[in-house]
C-alpha cells in the first residue's frame, strides 16, 4: 500500500488497514482475497466484485488509478499485451491450417 499514489483503506474479516485520508476503500468479504490483492491479480478481484465478495467505495477515477498501480505494467513485467497474444494466436492458427482450411494434423495419415 505504500507504493500507491492514493491512500487506500482495506477491510477484511477480522482486520483492517487504512492510510489517513483514504479516498478508496476495499471491503473484502473473504480473507483469501488479500492474497489476490497482494499479487496484483486484478482479474480475480474483478470476479470477486461481480460475485459480491468485494465492495469498492470511492470515485471511479481514483479506483482505476489504484487498480492500474496494483496490476503494474504488463510490458515491464514481461507479459505480452492482449493484442500481442491475439496476433500470436491467429498466426499459430494460420500456420497450423492448410490451404484447404483443414488443420494440418487432420491431413496427416497415422
Amino acid at each position: 500500500m505504500e507504493r500507491l499514489s492514493l491512500p487506500l483503506a482495506l477491510e477484511w474479516p477480522g482486520g483492517r488497514a487504512e492510510k489517513a485520508g483514504a479516498q478508496v476503500r476495499l471491503k473484502l468479504h473473504k480473507p483469501s482475497l488479500l492474497n489476490w490483492l497482494a499479487l496484483g491479480r486484478i482479474g480475480n478481484l474483478g470476479d470477486a466484485y461481480v460475485r459480491g465478495d468485494l465492495d469498492i467505495e470511492g470515485r471511479l477515477g481514483d479506483v482505476m488509478t489504484i487498480a492500474a498501480e496494483l496490476a503494474g505494467d504488463p510490458v515491464q513485467q514481461g507479459h505480452p499485451s492482449i493484442w500481442t497474444r491475439l496476433i500470436l494466436r491467429a498466426r499459430s492458427a494460420w500456420l497450423h491450417t492448410s490451404t484447404t482450411g483443414v488443420p494440418d494434423s487432420a491431413n496427416r495419415s497415422a
